[in-house]
């Protein structure tokens, strides 16, 4: 009895473990003529797991231990649908037909999406607010047909790349206008001597009522050449009469580094054997301490630096807000005071902002209505710039870059417990001789040139 209890323990503690573990396969089709659906959204509803189908309308996602089984699937033009999750599901979405009622702003008015002639795409700012991200240009991400979005920068808080149905020029810039509540504002990279700052991080996700993108050239009719590139529309949230809400949020989150598996980094047994080879390939003998390419098997006995794991950590993301709304009358009122911190992956690397915002409406009469909308906000951003260490040698500060270069061989500490800085580069030479105070008798060697120190 006591065998077979323990038995059925294991059996249950493995369920578990897989369950924790599951990972859902499918396809979404039309329903009209069972084509795949490429880009349409997959949600693990209550948790922050997503995807989106590729050009087969295939989907693979991951649903987190503890999570609902529920996935919440969704495309532009079609009707949202929630299914049960189970590998190898096929789902097929109908078309929305009843969204042609929906009022869409156009810039310098609001219709009827039927009576919208141009081509353009819009989301609601509630499926924005739950998006872990500083900036709205990048929550965007997957959520519009022909609105592309990328990101080549990790930094906290940088721009993103947005392109409205491709690139238009290769010259001439193609970033699309962003218009705020009606006002053109400035947009993309503002930083300056930073590696990358955006404009658009200072507005909190949970003002944005809705985004609009007015994505063909009909919309040069408003904004003129601005509008080349596309224009995206951004309006905020406004108050409703009635009885006044606060609503408090506060969200904490933490990343690590991804794909870190995939850099291949060279263990200290693997690095002095490549070192000694490279000597003994070149003609030299790498046991020979009178010779200036020694380099003892005994190095691999020593204490090893493992940069990759010293130059990164697990970042943090920290948001608190508080909302005021309400209206007595024909005036209504929408308050909000947001704060925002982001730590990246790689120390010194963050993002702080601090908005707030007021947007006070009244109506005079039938035919007039007035609108203040007030927006202030400061955001700071620490990075990493290059700059000149050790003995004069040009060090990347890029810590992806020099986690790589590094030698393992070399201490991260100084015998004090503080940094080593005294980390020597040298790059296109065949060799040079340097002088550290640390490890005076132990080389060096990085992509084929030498150093000792």
């Amino acid at each position: 009895m006591r065998k077979l209890t323990l038995l059925l323990c294991a059996l249950l503690a493995g369920i578990s473990l897989a369950v924790a573990q599951t990972s859902i396969s499918g396809t979404v089709l039309s329903a009209e003529n069972d084509e795949p659906v490429i880009g349409a959204s997959i949600l693990v509803k209550g948790a922050n797991a997503s995807t989106i189908t590729d050009t087969d309308g295939k989907f693979t996602i991951k649903i987190p231990a503890g999570a609902s089984r529920t996935l919440v699937i969704s495309y532009i033009g079609m009707e949202k649908q929630e299914v049960f999750a189970r590998n190898g599901m096929v789902v097929k979405l109908n078309s929305a037909d009843h969204t042609l009622d929906d009022v869409v702003v156009v810039g310098y008015q609001t219709i009827r999406k039927e009576a919208k002639t141009g081509s353009i795409a819009t989301v609601d700012g509630d499926e924005l607010a739950s998006i872990p991200e500083t900036s709205v240009d990048k929550m965007l991400s997957g959520k519009m047909a022909g609105v592309s979005v990328s990101s080549s920068n990790g930094q906290p808080g940088s721009v993103a790349t947005i392109r409205v149905r491709g690139t238009s020029s290769i010259g001439a810039g193609n970033d699309p206008l962003y218009v705020v509540d009606g006002i053109p504002v400035e947009s993309g990279d503002v930083g300056g001597l930073s590696n990358s700052m955006n404009a658009i991080a200072l507005i909190n996700a949970s003002d944005i009522a809705s985004v609009t993108v007015l994505k063909d050239a009909a919309a040069a009719s408003i904004y003129g050449s601005r509008a080349a590139n596309g224009v995206i529309l951004i309006t905020t949230k406004s108050g409703e009469a009635g009885k006044s809400k606060i609503t408090a949020r506060a969200r904490y989150g933490v990343s690590t580094l991804a794909n870190d598996n995939d850099f291949g980094m060279a263990n200290l047994e693997e690095y002095v054997q490549y070192q000694r080879d490279a000597r003994i390939n070149a003609g030299y003998n790498p046991d020979d301490p009178s010779s200036e390419y020694y380099f003892p098997q005994a190095m691999a006995g020593r204490r090893a630096t493992n940069w990759m794991k010293e130059l990164t950590r697990n970042g943090s993301l920290q948001e608190y807000e508080l909302i005021a709304s309400g209206g007595a009358g024909k005036t209504t009122y929408y308050t909000s005071l947001s704060y925002n911190k982001t730590n990246g992956i790689v120390p010194t690397v963050g993002f702080e902002k601090m908005q707030i915002r007021a947007n006070l409406d009244t109506e005079l009469n039938k035919w007039l209505k007035m609108g203040t909308r007030l927006h202030g906000g400061y955001m700071k951003v620490s990075d990493v710039q290059n700059s000149l260490l050790g003995d004069g040698g040009l060090a990347p500060t890029n810590p992806f870059y020099s986690g790589m270069a590094l030698a393992p061989t070399m201490n991260a500490y100084n015998e004090d417990g503080s940094y080593n800085f005294d980390l020597p580069f040298v790059f296109n030479a065949n060799k040079t001789n340097t002088t550290s105070s640390i490890n005076s008798t132990e080389p060096f060697i990085w992509n084929g040139n030498r150093s000792s120190n």
